[in-house]
């Protein structure tokens, strides 16, 4: 009995470390998804008002959903320029950011989940470019010392990665509540 009060506890403890409210990179790794409650709003709504977010937010919506499942997921994809940026030898080398963001939903919640990033490298001389993977499996060795601070090149730009998805996160949650875009009104 005591061995499964034990997994038990070690399981929600689990689960509510990995339940953030806001995304983070650390030196234990980038936060895998945030699940923001929202009150008196069913899965239907919820995904609803995701929907016409995305519409109102990207140029070209048909083009940035890749999977649209009514009422339990929509899965989109975005490009934000100079988003990951460091400094080797003082001067700033920044990479456009290619995103993929699933967001999930159930009754008064939904799941802000980063699938995946990629960067941009521009052809050259010593590589063929292209998009590659940023962050894999959580390693974090590219940006923090062992001792776990961030190294010297990244500390003025590691912390824009987390904030621009809380940026867009606290958007969808703006618009959810209607405290977002001014909706159009039909006055002429």
């Amino acid at each position: 009995m005591k061995k499964i009060l034990l997994i038990l506890t070690c399981l929600s403890t689990f689960y509510a470390s990995a339940q953030s409210s806001e995304f983070a990179l650390t030196k234990e790794g980038f936060t895998d998804f945030i699940v923001v409650n929202v009150d008196n709003k069913t899965a239907n709504e919820l995904y609803a008002k995701t929907n016409e977010w995305i519409n109102r937010t990207y140029n070209n919506p048909k083009e940035v959903i890749k999977a649209d499942i009514k009422d339990d997921y929509i899965r989109f994809e975005g490009i934000k320029s100079n988003l990951y940026c460091y400094a080797p030898l003082g001067m700033p080398v920044c990479y456009d950011v290619k995103y993929q963001i699933e967001v999930s939903f159930k009754d008064n919640k939904y799941k802000f989940d980063i699938v995946e990033m990629q960067e941009y490298v521009k052809p050259s001389q010593y590589s063929s470019g292209g998009w590659r993977t940023l962050m894999t499996d959580n390693n974090t060795e590219t940006f923090f010392k062992k001792d776990g601070t961030l190294k010297g090149g990244f500390k003025n730009y590691v912390p824009n990665i987390p904030a621009y998805f809380n940026d867009l996160n606290k958007s969808l949650l703006d618009y959810i509540n209607n405290t977002g875009f001014q909706a159009k009104k039909s006055d002429w």
